[in-house]
C-alpha cells in the first residue's frame, strides 16, 4: 500500500540501494507519488496482476523483500505468491479479520520469514532517518502532499477517504 507509511518506505527503499523497487496500491493518485519517489515499477492490482508484474519486474526470481503495509488479505496473498526463495516478509499492515493462507506453499517450502512490525525502536530509527535527511540523500517533500490550517479537518478527512493525498500536513492559526 502506497499510504504515507509507504510512500516513505519507497523512498528509503531507494536511498539505500534497492532495486528493483515495486509499488502496489488501488490508487492511482498514490501510485504517481511512489513513482515519483523512486519506485522503478507501480502496480494497480484493480487493473494489473500483481504476481505476474514482480515476477516479470524481477526474471521470475521474484521479491526478496515484502513490505505488506495495506492490511488487505489479497494484497498479503499476493505478496506471498510472489516472494523469491527465502524471501523476508514484514507485516506492517493491520488486517481486520483472519486471513486464511496457504502456509505449506507459500511459507514453509518457500523458506519465507514472516516478521509482525508493531511499534518501532525510535530512536534508532529517528537517528537512521535523521541521517538520511542531514546528508540530502532523502528528499521527503514529494510525500507531504497538502499543508491545511486545522479548520479545514473535513477537508483533510475526505482527501485520506479518497486516497488523493500523501501525507496532510496541520497548521494551526489562520
Amino acid at each position: 500500500g502506497c499510504g504515507p507509511v509507504g510512500l516513505l518506505a519507497v523512498a528509503v527503499a531507494r536511498v539505500s540501494g534497492a532495486s528493483p523497487i515495486i509499488a502496489t496500491d488501488v490508487i492511482d493518485y498514490r501510485l504517481d507519488l511512489a513513482k515519483r519517489l523512486g519506485a522503478d515499477v507501480v502496480v494497480n492490482p484493480r487493473r494489473q496482476d500483481v504476481v505476474r508484474e514482480v515476477m516479470g519486474a524481477t526474471g521470475g526470481a521474484g521479491a526478496e523483500v515484502i513490505l505488506e503495509m495495506s492490511g488487505n488479505a489479497q494484497a498479503l496473498r499476493d505478496g506471498l505468491q510472489a516472494l523469491a526463495l527465502g524471501g523476508r516478509v514484514s507485516l506492517l499492515g493491520v488486517f481486520d479479520k483472519d486471513v486464511p493462507l496457504d502456509l505449506t506453499r507459500q511459507v514453509v517450502f518457500k523458506k519465507a520469514r514472516l516478521y509482525g512490525i508493531y511499534g518501532r525502536r525510535i530512536f534508532e530509527t529517528w537517528q537512521k532517518s535523521a541521517a538520511l535527511i542531514r546528508t540530502g540523500r532523502l528528499d521527503l517533500a514529494a510525500v507531504v502532499t497538502h499543508q491545511l490550517p486545522l479548520a479545514d479537518f473535513s477537508k483533510a478527512a475526505e482527501l485520506m477517504e479518497k486516497g488523493e493525498c500523501g501525507k496532510v500536513v496541520f497548521l494551526p492559526g489562520d
